[in-house]
């Protein structure tokens, strides 16, 4: 499977100026599953366009700072049923 997330432009501060903004991001993820009786192995791929991409942030009023998130990544999980 394949999903993908939209994050729009959103402000830092309650005072709509336009410098200090979280820029807008589109993050794609895949998803890999393969079973076999009590057995399964799943495989994910997160961010996969390797976007940078900002949880959340704040402004001191002149600057604008930024919580990045985690880049490309993989993880695969592994099951067996007893």
């Amino acid at each position: 499977s394949v999903e993908g997330r939209y994050t729009g432009q959103s402000y830092l501060a309650n005072t709509g100026d336009a410098q200090f903004v979280l820029p807008a991001t589109y993050i794609a993820d895949a998803q890999v599953a393969w079973t076999a009786g009590r057995y399964g192995v799943t495989l994910f791929a997160n961010n996969i366009g390797n976007c940078l991409k900002y949880s959340s942030g704040y402004t001191d009023g002149s600057s604008s700072y930024y919580y990045p998130l985690p880049p490309r990544n993989v993880s695969l999980v592994v099951k067996a049923a007893f």
